[in-house]
Parts: structure tokens; C-alpha cells; sequence
């Protein structure tokens, strides 16, 4: 489905950079599944822009020191699309403080 604001090139979705919202926010997800993104509601359904597999925490304190902190050197986040979920399978969220991952909204 087309959005105003999306286009498809070789099969791959783009989003305007300047149309995207959300917080920033870990998603934990069924079967070991981390992910980071700009994160929005939508009814059931949530949705993690500028999505990142979050592959190697690469923290002394968890998952939060990385939420708190923005990712560090031994982190290891894979960009990949646009992820997509129904709520009702999210074990945890963790609100990342902003500032940590503002320059991520610069690299995309």
C-alpha cells in the first residue's frame, strides 16, 4: 500500500525522513527479537521507523545503559526497513532518552 509521503524503488520502501515521528524505543519482541526505532501506535499495530536489529548489546547494564546512553562502541545494530507488529506479542518496551540517538536521525 502507498502512502503520500512513501515510494518503492527496486522493491525497497522509502519514507520521507521529514515526515517521520515517533520516540525513540527498544521493542523487545517473541524469540529473541530487539529492535530500535522511532516508534508509533496505531491501534493494535505498532511500527518502528528507522529500524535497527539490535544484534550485539555491547553494554555492562543491559539493554537500559544502551536506551540511556545511545549505542557504544561494542553495540552492533543492523539497519533494516521499516518493522511492523501486533502489540499484543511485545514482551518489554524501553523509552531511549532521545538526545543518545539523535544522530542516527542524521546518518538515514
Amino acid at each position: 500500500m502507498e502512502h503520500p509521503n512513501e515510494m518503492k524503488v527496486n522493491g525497497v520502501q522509502y519514507i520521507r525522513k521529514d515526515t517521520i515521528s515517533g520516540v525513540w524505543r527498544i521493542v523487545i519482541l517473541p524469540r529473541g527479537w530487539v529492535f530500535v526505532g522511532k516508534y508509533t501506535e496505531d491501534g493494535e499495530y505498532g511500527t518502528l521507523n528507522q529500524a535497527s536489529i539490535v544484534r550485539k548489546w555491547g553494554t555492562a547494564r543491559s539493554l537500559a545503559q544502551i536506551a540511556e546512553d545511545g549505542p557504544m562502541d561494542p553495540t552492533v545494530l543492523d539497519e533494516c526497513p521499516t518493522v511492523r507488529f501486533n502489540t499484543c506479542k511485545v514482551i518489554a518496551t524501553i523509552d531511549c532518552v532521545a538526545e543518545m540517538w539523535m544522530d542516527r536521525d542524521e546518518e538515514r
